[in-house]
């Protein structure tokens, strides 16, 4: 076999496992909370960008634009040893109801974030997940995330209700 055979053939053979990892490479996590107020007062907080480093335990910072395409910057604490930042394109917004982002790096791994919120009969119950593809999600640990996510819906409820919001 020739030496440029045998290089095609790596090739194709790393091509192959690499698309199978990106295939099987699916992960998410999972967090929710019922807040005693309107879908409407929890949205006021969850969009109200600038504060916060006032009470979200996993995101320390927020700027962008909270709007279909805009681009958004979080810098993510995930625990006391690990922070970076994560840019985010909006895919869509539905005040008071569903806020969908996304990001990372095609093929390696990307992610969807969604904020949820149900109206229900004690007030809103948010759900947050966040969903997880590519070659590298196989070998990632996601509980420290699902953890930090959690912490961000208790601190939510929170604040709402710190603020005294209906």
């Amino acid at each position: 076999m020739t030496l440029t055979k045998m290089l095609v053939l790596g090739i194709g053979l790393i091509g192959l496992i690499a698309l199978g990892l990106y295939g099987f490479g699916k992960k998410s996590v999972y967090a929710e909370a019922t807040i005693p107020a309107s879908p409407q007062s929890v949205w006021a907080v969850l969009t109200e960008l600038e504060r916060y480093s006032e009470w979200n335990p996993a995101f320390s910072s927020a700027v962008g634009d909270l709007v279909i395409g805009g681009q958004m910057k979080y810098q993510f604490v995930q625990d006391e040893n690990t922070s970076y930042e994560v840019p985010a394109t909006v895919l869509q917004v539905e005040p008071s109801r569903l806020l969908i982002q996304q990001g990372g790096m095609t093929g390696v791994i990307t992610y969807r974030h969604e904020y949820r919120l149900e109206p229900v009969t004690e007030g809103t119950l948010l759900r947050i997940s966040e969903s997880y593809r590519g070659i590298y999600v196989p070998f990632w640990n996601t509980a420290p995330v699902e953890r930090a996510y959690q912490r961000v819906a208790e601190a939510l409820r929170d604040r709402v209700v710190e603020l005294g919001l209906q």
